[in-house]
């Protein structure tokens, strides 16, 4: 699929689809254009779609379709990847040279044009491929106070480029996940996991200061014993660690 002499317009390819010879379409990202495509796979569990596909889905806010098997699901946006490294676990990203396969089935809720969002691209990115200083950075509670430490990270985190984002969650603001409080507390701890650096405890601690935290984070699940509060946490490790319509000229029918 990555030779060029194979590809056809988005007309050629629904034509050999016609035909009844190929099993589906597939897109080749390139470097002349500005798309980029996520692929989250295994990303549904118990026949909903998992906090950490969720989350990612939700902070890069552009069309999203479910993959041929339903059970994965493919992002697609505008931008460009600001370092070379392409998979992590059940995420892979990707902007040229890889074809990528385009179903039509659109995820509700998800925006139905392919949206430019560098920054939100950036912050995903760099949360899924740490720079090597950062992932070597380990927060220890001894050596300063838990209030100066805390204090610390929540400055670095209303500095950044999402910084804004970061403050209205912290303050409690669920407007920006249409007022689902279970969105918007996986979006926080998400933020607060990255600058944390994966501690979970911190996070569980930095959680409750904020305007989020209700009675719910410490209801324990009848079936595993755990909290929502700790479910909610390991879901987002768990993403970070896993630390993962089309448009366009070229389009490949695929067998």
């Amino acid at each position: 699929m990555n030779d060029p002499r194979t590809w056809g317009s988005f007309e050629e390819a629904c034509q050999a689809l016609a035909c009844g010879h190929y099993a589906g379409m597939a897109f080749v990202l390139d470097h002349d254009d500005p798309f980029v495509g996520i692929d989250l796979d295994q990303a549904v569990e118990e026949g909903q779609i998992a906090p950490w596909a969720r989350s990612i889905i939700d902070g890069l806010h552009s069309y999203t379709e479910w993959s041929p098997s339903r059970q994965g699901l493919h992002i697609w946006l505008r931008g460009a990847l600001p370092g070379p490294r392409r998979r992590e676990g059940a995420i892979e990203v990707y902007q040229d040279l890889r074809a990528l396969t385009i179903t039509g089935w659109h995820l509700e809720g998800t925006p139905l044009q392919i949206d430019r969002r560098q920054e939100e691209l950036e912050q995903f990115y760099w949360q899924l491929f740490p720079p090597e200083a950062e992932r070597q950075t380990v927060y220890h509670q001894s050596g300063c106070s838990d209030a100066d430490s805390d204090a610390d990270l929540l400055a670095r985190a209303r500095g950044a480029r999402n910084g804004q984002r970061f403050a209205r969650l912290w303050a409690g603001d669920t407007s920006g996940y249409g007022g689902d409080h279970s969105r918007a507390d996986l979006a926080l701890c998400g933020m607060l996991a990255f600058w944390a650096a994966g501690d979970a405890e911190r996070v569980d601690r930095l959680f409750r200061q904020s305007g989020l935290m209700r009675p719910k984070w410490d209801v324990r699940h009848y079936h595993s014993g755990e909290t929502y509060g700790q479910r909610t946490i390991a879901h987002v490790l768990a993403g970070q660690d896993v630390h993962k319509t089309a448009e366009g000229s070229r389009s490949t029918a695929h067998t």
